[in-house]
């Protein structure tokens, strides 16, 4: 039986290639997804493996905040233009309210392999790198803060999360580092060299 189910993995790695890999960053605000995202983007360009990376939430900026169905649309035609410019291996990151708002995004992923990977805190850790991160003239500072709470607890309970990774006394360069290394973070260890 390891015949056939080794051929199976050689056809998957073959068709990931192809298609492509997300890894999708998720937590509440403050969690640290930027920090990680932004941690690995440069281990990758050490490394000089091909990829590309961005912020969902800009897809969602402005007033009223869109709903994730709405955004998630133009994440999908964000996702088919990096795909486009020859880019495999895409890290998102993205604040998911609802189990509903992940199963969007791991869709919008398209059929290529999709690491979802959680940054953890709790609840008062986000309240505080919230409270130093912005301005407090902001009119919607409040309103964050309080979600970023409720969100800190809700989204570690969403299921299809692949990998969780607490923030809380670790820094970001470290958990990319730790990410990169484990055997089981699927499109990360099958990264390829840019030309």
């Amino acid at each position: 039986m390891a015949g056939p189910h080794k051929r199976l993995r050689r056809l998957r790695r073959r068709y990931d290639r192809r298609v492509g890999s997300v890894v999708l960053v998720i937590g509440a605000p403050g969690a640290g997804k930027s920090s990680l995202l932004e941690a690995l983007a440069n281990e990758l360009e050490r490394e000089r493996s091909a990829f590309g990376a961005f912020e969902s939430e800009q897809l969602a900026w402005g007033y009223p905040l869109l709903a994730a169905a709405d955004w998630v649309t133009q994440l999908e035609g964000v996702i088919a233009g990096q795909r486009a410019a020859g880019r495999k291996l895409l890290l998102i990151a993205a604040t998911p309210e609802s189990q509903a708002d992940l199963d969007l995004l791991r869709r919008a992923a398209g059929p290529g392999e999709c690491l979802t990977v959680c940054v953890l805190a709790q609840p008062a850790t986000v309240a505080e790198r919230l409270a130093r991160r912005e301005d407090p003239a902001w009119v919607g500072r409040g309103a964050l803060i309080a979600r970023a709470r409720t969100l800190a607890a809700l989204i570690p309970a969403l299921t299809g999360i692949d990998v969780r990774l607490d923030s809380e006394a670790t820094a970001a360069r470290e958990l990319a580092r730790e990410l990169l290394a484990r055997p089981d973070a699927g499109p990360l260890t099958r990264r390829s060299r840019a030309a």
